[in-house]
């Protein structure tokens, strides 16, 4: 009885502790971690309710502070951006660069991709501006001489670590001005004996801060040179000479001496491209006028070879470009002139200024009027402005090309028709009524062939084809002061009246304002309600 009983009792006891231990699972305290995320994001997103109501700065950026990592502070950096994108926008427009930057930056910090942009564009306007007025004012103290302040300018400047933008606009700015204006200074400092000095010049803070890393090497070759040409006073007078063979040998006999190490061999051989450089560009610029530019320009490349360039410096290649011209016109045997007006009669390709034989660069309308500055048998060279300049690159640079010379007229050419082979898609005045329609009046067609003296021209009152020989037909243009019948009184009855002005031309049927003499009022009617008579045109040509 006893055991029976004691097993039972132990039973029990087993239920009893697994009906606690699973109510013990049910109640577990919960986890601190979550309880408080849950309670911050409550918290964010109240704060943000109230941000948003009063459209408050200073309560986003609280929000952002203090629940940095919550789904509302998310929200919160994009509307504080979006907002203090917009101040910065209207600051910038009110002229207060200082204000549009530092919004400008915290739209940056907290929007996305779209208004980061947005105020990247306003950085990149104050960048710009600033740049500017940085350059200029450099420029003023290059001018003046005052070298170490203009340095001092923009090195100060930079050592501020400004976006890279402002950076590169300065530098680029003001290198040119800034190592002119040292490198006389070192020029100076050098011809007295004082090599150290000049030095020390380039390695200023204010010096090395100031120019980009190829600047620097720039202005550093600058004073190289100075020092090198200390030691060259026996190959001065071969350069003047011209005598580039006999110069290069001259450095590489000092270098064998001992005077010149590599490097500055290599500098005093940059002396001499220095001087062979500045031979080129006169030669070319007295080739721009030159009867000869042909052979100057094999001269000139004799000339270039002494200087072992991999490639021609920027500016003499630019130069060709013009001088090419000018190669063109003794090819084709042409002459110059002053500028004088010509028309088009018919529309007329232009080849490129530099290639009077190249694929066609564009094209003359039909009666439009050109400039001619040049002319040769076969070949033009035109302008559609009239060139300010009458010679030189300032004229090769204005002019458009070369042209055909055959279809260019000495006269308005407005009221001709084009050549015959150009006829077809042009609008003319034409006798187009069917025989049996037996009319008088000329009306307006498109044509749509050409077969001889036979054309095919499409009305414009109805789009019908009719044939009409070549000596009836006369351009369809509307010139002031030519009398049509327009309905003016009534869709049934045309009235006499007289062209005003073209008001559109787009499209198949013009439109064009009229002066009605009966009523004396003005409409404006489209090309296939008019009619002409032949007497009233103006005399056709050719």
């Amino acid at each position: 009885m006893l055991v029976r009983g004691s097993g039972r009792g132990w039973a029990g006891s087993l239920v009893v502790f697994f009906l606690l231990a699973g109510a013990g699972c049910a109640s577990d305290p919960p986890n601190p971690k979550v309880v408080a995320e849950d309670r911050d994001e409550d918290r964010a997103a109240r704060q943000l309710a109230k941000a948003r109501e009063t459209n408050d700065e200073a309560r986003y950026r609280l929000l952002i502070e203090r629940f940095p990592d919550t789904e509302a502070a998310g929200d919160a950096r994009q509307e504080l951006a979006t907002i203090v994108a917009v101040q910065a926008e209207e600051a910038f427009k009110s002229g207060d660069p200082q204000t549009a930057e530092a919004k400008a930056v915290e739209a940056k910090i907290h929007g996305d991709l779209a208004t980061t942009r947005k105020v990247q564009t306003i950085l990149d306007q104050i960048d710009d501006q600033r740049s500017e007025k940085l350059a200029d004012e450099t420029a003023d103290l290059a001018v003046q001489g005052r070298c170490a302040s203009a340095l001092k300018a923009v090195g100060t400047v930079m050592r501020k670590k400004p976006r890279q933008r402002f950076r590169d606009a300065v530098q680029k700015k003001t290198q040119t001005q800034l190592i002119e204006c040292l490198g006389k200074k070192m020029d100076a400092a050098i011809a007295e004996g004082n090599v150290d000095q000049a030095r020390m010049m380039l390695e200023s803070k204010d010096a090395t801060s100031s120019f980009s890393n190829e600047g620097y090497k720039l202005a550093n070759l600058r004073l190289q040179k100075a020092i090198v040409r200390q030691s060259m006073g026996e190959i001065d007078p071969l350069l003047n000479a011209r005598k580039w063979a006999d110069a290069i040998g001259k450095i590489d006999a000092l270098k064998a001496k001992g005077t010149f190490n590599p490097k500055e061999r290599d500098v005093a051989f940059s002396i001499i491209q220095d001087a062979i450089h500045g031979v080129l560009k006169t030669m070319v610029d007295k080739s721009m006028t030159s009867k000869t530019p042909i052979a100057d320009w094999a001269a000139i490349e004799k000339e270039a070879a002494f200087a072992q360039w991999k490639a021609l410096p920027d500016d003499i290649v630019a130069a060709k470009k013009m001088l090419d011209v000018n190669i063109q016109c003794e090819k084709l045997g042409c002459k110059y002139q002053a500028p004088a007006k010509a028309w088009a009669w018919g529309e007329i390709p232009v080849h490129p200024r530099r290639d009077a034989e190249g694929s066609k660069s564009g094209d003359i309308a039909h009666a439009d009027a050109i400039w001619v500055t040049a002319k040769s048998k076969t070949k033009w060279l035109v302008s559609k402005e009239k060139p300010e300049k009458t010679k030189g690159a300032e004229l090769y640079q204005s002019v458009d090309g070369w042209a055909p010379a055959e279809n260019f007229k000495k006269v308005d050419t407005e009221t001709w028709l084009p050549p015959r082979e150009q006829m077809v898609g042009v609008r003319i005045w034409g006798p187009l009524w069917d025989q049996k329609e037996k009319k008088d009046e000329y009306i307006l067609g498109t044509v749509t062939k050409v077969d001889g003296t036979t054309l095919t021209v499409k009305r414009l009152t109805d789009s019908k084809e009719t044939d009409v020989d070549w000596k009836d037909i006369f351009l369809g243009n509307f010139p002031k002061g030519m009398r049509v019948f327009a309905f003016c009184i009534d869709e049934l009855h045309p009235e006499e009246a007289k062209i005003l002005k073209v008001v559109s031309l787009k499209g198949a049927n013009p439109r064009v304002k009229v002066d009605c003499t009966k009523g004396k009022k003005t409409r404006v009617e489209v090309g296939s309600g008019l009619s002409t008579r032949k007497a009233w045109l103006p005399k056709r040509k050719p």
